[in-house]
């Protein structure tokens, strides 16, 4: 009985199911480096405006890390969608896709089993979190040969975008205060004006 054939669960079964965890797996990982892009994007505006060039260029190289990172991740999504889409497919029409053989080798298991059994699905459910991890892993070996590729002078380039950015809205931000303080001037001026009037006028109307 314990050896007995898992019944109403087939390869394809196995496969979306893999696709799924791993589709989940990466668009949290993407929710979590959106989030700290926006974190590094407000420390670089606030040392910017504490005019602290050199402690913002470090994030300023994070984030450009971090959205290559995110780049990536996105495209696998897209892949593991278009793929998941296909195997599907093939599900309803009965063929078994021999697909994402390079990815993951709980995925190569799946294709190279043919007799699925409780324990064959408990190792290879199992093994989804290893699958994480590769992708992970892979991901982390490309960051590292692209980090050369953000020089210097890249930086200094997009610290003085950014501090265009800040100098303009501040500017404006100047501007309309500017524009309210001279408001606030002219309409004292006019109510001064308007008491000298009045002063001058009951003068007048005492003399007489």
């Amino acid at each position: 009985m314990e050896n007995e054939p898992v019944t109403g669960i087939n390869e394809n079964d196995i496969v979306i199911h893999k696709m799924k965890a791993v589709r989940t797996n990466l668009m949290e990982q993407l929710r979590d480096i959106e989030v700290k892009i926006e974190e590094i994007k407000s420390n670089i505006r606030q040392y910017l405006k504490e005019n602290k060039q050199q402690m913002a260029k470090p994030l300023l190289r994070k984030k450009n890390l971090l959205e290559n990172t995110h780049k990536k991740q996105s495209l696998a999504l897209q892949n593991i969608e278009t793929l998941l889409l296909s195997v599907e497919e093939a599900k309803h029409n009965g063929i078994i896709l021999d697909a994402y053989k390079s990815g993951s080798k709980a995925l190569q298991n799946i294709f190279d089993t043919s007799n699925l059994n409780n324990d064959t699905v408990t190792d290879i459910v199992a093994d989804v979190n290893e699958t994480h991890k590769e992708i992970g892993d892979i991901l982390a070996d490309t960051n590292l040969n692209v980090s050369d590729s953000y020089d210097d002078n890249d930086l200094e380039r997009e610290l003085a975008q950014i501090t265009g950015e800040n100098v303009e809205t501040e500017t404006k931000i100047d501007n309309t205060i500017a524009n309210e303080l001279v408001t606030g001037i002219n309409e004292n001026y006019i109510v001064i004006q308007d008491e000298s009037c009045t002063n001058e006028l009951n003068g007048t109307i005492a003399r007489y």
